[in-house]
């Protein structure tokens, strides 16, 4: 008999075996407590279907985000770790368990969070689409800078430093900033700490435009070597007013000067192609677009906000995919 029921603390083992064994992976179980023990809300959303002999065979997680939308504050969950044994994949066994345990979970959620989203694998998008209510919102299209290019001049008026911790000015920034992305995950000090500075494996570089004047911050990205392609450096986060360009122009120098100095060859980044810097960054600053097979999805449970809507407003960037 397969029972399903909430994570339990002495589930960390099952959970993490079933992940690696799902994926391919080799995750630590320091990676594991981040992603789910240690976000911001320090919510655990996790569903597991467990075997007599306590073995978990299928798992349905996402991490809980503070999250604006349309300008009001709520939560959405962040897909994450949703797997079935792969000894029950080859039969309508494992899809059955992935439908009944995909139902628990929406059921469990949907009761405080406004939305959900995620990039699946593929077979498990065609479960999702087809029997828990969660559509199709956009492809997924890279934006990628051949480092061979030349680098934008920079900007005297603004200097890129990198920081090691969060400090209450980053709040503030996001605070100036968020009327620009009424609809996004909370980038403050708390998610952008968890994130990316906490991540037990990944070196992520935070860094921060300043005013050369008055050391004011004008804008934040977020690096990393790898992700999707061992040969790129990723643009992870991209905080930036959209009026700057002398901050963005001296964070993608920025960029491109620090991945030459890697031995990489291309520069990513990811934004939803409604978003201005998706044409910007191809039209300024020479990047062009790359589709990838992954496809994100979501599902709300708040009717004013249909896909439409959240295709043309909702802010990501590349932080937004877990597995990146």
């Amino acid at each position: 008999m397969t029972v399903i029921r909430p994570f339990r603390p002495e589930d960390e083992e099952a959970f993490l075996r079933l992940h690696n064994r799902a994926f391919g992976s080799d995750w630590s179980r320091a990676r594991w407590r981040w992603r789910f023990l240690s976000s911001p809300l320090r919510r655990t959303d996790l569903l597991g279907a467990f075997q007599a002999d306590g073995r978990c065979v299928a798992s349905y997680g996402g991490v809980a985000l503070p999250f604006s939308l349309d300008g009001s504050r709520t939560i959405a969950i962040q897909h994450s770790d949703v797997a079935v044994d792969p000894d029950l994949r080859r039969g309508l066994g494992g899809s059955r368990l992935l439908v009944a345990i995909s139902r628990e979970y929406f059921e469990h959620c949907g009761r405080e969070a406004a939305l959900m989203w995620g990039f699946p694998q593929p077979p498990l998008l065609r479960v999702l689409t087809r029997f828990a209510q969660v559509e199709v919102l956009r492809d997924v299209v890279f934006l990628v800078k051949p480092v061979a290019d030349a680098p934008p001049p920079p900007a005297a008026e603004v200097v890129v430093e990198r920081l090691d911790r969060c400090s209450p000015e980053i709040d503030a920034f996001w605070h100036s900033c968020s009327s620009q992305h009424a609809t996004a995950v909370h980038r403050n000090a708390d998610y952008l700490t968890w994130r990316f500075l906490q991540h037990p494996d990944i070196d992520y570089q935070l860094l921060a435009a300043r005013d050369v004047g008055s050391r004011a911050l004008r804008g934040l990205a977020v690096t990393r070597t790898g992700g999707w392609d061992p040969t790129l450096l990723s643009l992870c986060e991209w905080l930036v007013p959209v009026d700057d360009d002398l901050a963005e122009r001296a964070l993608i120098a920025h960029a491109v000067l620090q991945a030459r100095s890697r031995g990489l060859d291309y520069v990513a980044a990811w934004f939803p192609h409604s978003m201005t810097w998706f044409h910007r960054f191809q039209a300024e600053y020479g990047f062009f677009a790359h589709g990838l097979t992954y496809q994100q999805v979501a599902r709300t449970w708040v009717a004013d906000y249909p896909r439409p809507w959240l295709h043309e407003h909702w802010y990501q960037t590349m932080g937004d995919i877990d597995f990146f």
